[in-house]
């Protein structure tokens, strides 16, 4: 018996066919899994391009913007009333000055003091009746709106501090003229944000389109002027979302309330646009991504190729080895 045979019976050989078996396997297995990863990265290639805006989505943005407008309203009037609070601040320095100047040394300023001094002041008894509208136009010390405190009623540390009813700030003086000012409750509104017989059909189905929308408006509009905005915004939007961006927004137009078209109808438009610019940018992205997935998936299936090749190289060698060995022993 040759020392092959030996080897082989002292399973050398079955190791290195058993190890072979086992690479070859797990290389196969490599090639599935590759090979079903090339074929689902396909839909990356060609990403979906639709772009949705919901009659919800449009409707959402309207009642954000008309919030935001609401609160940028709400604070434009709290200036107001703030800036009116430092107008009768002013005054009330101004009658705190009087009233120490004609007053014994030593006396104490009190609000009720400084009010009926500024009465005087602008010549107005205490029976006078006046609309709060004017004493706030131009007496606003004397407003019954504007809550004031003398925390410090002398003349050498006086300290007076004003704020209106609907304000969110108070205000002080001191001694030397000097305002100023204290937040109290903060109210900051939130910054409220496009020559083939198909080119000439589809242009035809963007104008029936446009005259379709247009007539879902209010009469009183200025169609003219609503063909023209609807067609500028077609032309800005990439040709081949021009006809599903009206179809789109002629839906969202035909449900929105008869007063409230033309603002849908530009929110509809800005909704599209930032959600048209995602769609083309993950297009781009997806499509890179999967370019580079399909090389590594390519790589898997070939290596796996390769080693199976490889080692049934080595199972089939030691197979006519074997069989070789057998044949030269019957001779």
């Amino acid at each position: 018996m040759s020392f092959a045979d030996k080897m082989e019976k002292k399973v050398f050989f079955k190791i290195v066919r058993l190890f072979a078996f086992i690479i070859s396997f797990i290389a196969f297995i490599g090639i599935i899994l590759g090979a079903v990863l090339f074929v689902q990265n396909f839909s990356n290639i060609f990403p979906s391009t639709k772009v949705k805006v919901e009659y919800s989505d449009v409707q959402s943005a309207i009642e954000a913007d008309e919030a935001t407008k609401k609160a940028e309203k709400e604070a434009a009037s709290i200036e107001n009333y703030n800036s009116m609070a430092v107008r009768a601040l002013r005054q009330a320095y101004e009658t705190a000055y009087s009233f120490f100047s004609n007053e014994p040394e030593g006396s104490v300023l009190s609000v009720e003091a400084l009010r009926s001094r500024r009465r005087m002041m602008e010549g107005i008894s205490q029976s006078t009746v006046m609309q709060e509208s004017a004493i706030e136009a131009e007496m606003p010390m004397l407003s019954a709106n504007i809550e004031f405190s003398i925390p410090v009623g002398s003349a050498n540390g006086l300290k007076i501090t004003a704020k209106h009813l609907k304000g969110n700030k108070i205000y002080s003086v001191d001694a030397t003229g000097n305002i100023s000012e204290e937040v109290t409750a903060q109210t900051t509104p939130s910054a409220g944000k496009k020559p083939s017989k198909n080119a000439h059909e589809k242009d035809n189905k963007i104008y029936e389109l446009i005259n379709e929308i247009v007539n879902e408006f209010p009469k009183d509009l200025n169609y003219q002027k609503l063909n023209e905005a609807i067609l500028g915004a077609v032309n800005e939007i990439p040709e081949d979302y021009r006809i599903k961006y009206l179809e789109d927004v002629k839906e969202v137009v035909k449900k929105a309330p008869a007063e409230k078209k033309p603002e849908y109808f530009d929110q509809f438009t800005i909704l599209y646009d930032k959600k048209l610019n995602e769609v083309l940018m993950n297009k781009d992205l997806k499509k890179t991504e999967a370019t580079m997935k399909f090389a590594i998936y390519a790589g898997i299936i070939g290596t796996g190729i390769l080693i199976i090749a490889l080692f049934g190289l080595i199972l089939v060698l030691l197979a006519i080895e074997r069989n070789t060995r057998k044949g030269e022993g019957v001779e």
